[in-house]
């Protein structure tokens, strides 16, 4: 299992976007934010998340923030949690206002 990190929303998109659009209704918040941030690698609060979680080449859940905005995650396995969490506090320590999903 592997996070990857993608530039911007469109970069998410071009890998995830058929597992998304799978469950579209659940996955409207993930879709609107990557399309409208799609060549958004930065906003002035900081630079963005976009990571696929990954399991034998198998997308099993995403994940993304736009600074300020909280950290937000699709279903993904318990496993897969834990994992995000390790490369999320990578990326930005303490320093996280919060997490949706």
């Amino acid at each position: 299992m592997r996070v990857f990190r993608h530039r911007t929303g469109g970069d998410l998109l071009s890998r995830a976007e058929p597992w998304l659009l799978a469950t579209e209704a659940e996955n409207n918040l993930i879709l609107g934010i990557a399309a409208a941030h799609h060549d958004v690698a930065k906003t002035k609060q900081g630079n963005c998340y976009w990571a696929t979680i990954e399991k034998g080449g198998a997308i099993i859940g995403c994940a993304f923030r736009t600074p300020p905005h909280h950290l937000s995650l699709t279903v993904m396995p318990s496993e897969a949690v834990v994992l995000l969490a390790r490369e999320v506090h990578g990326v930005y320590g303490q320093h996280i206002s919060g997490v949706a999903g």
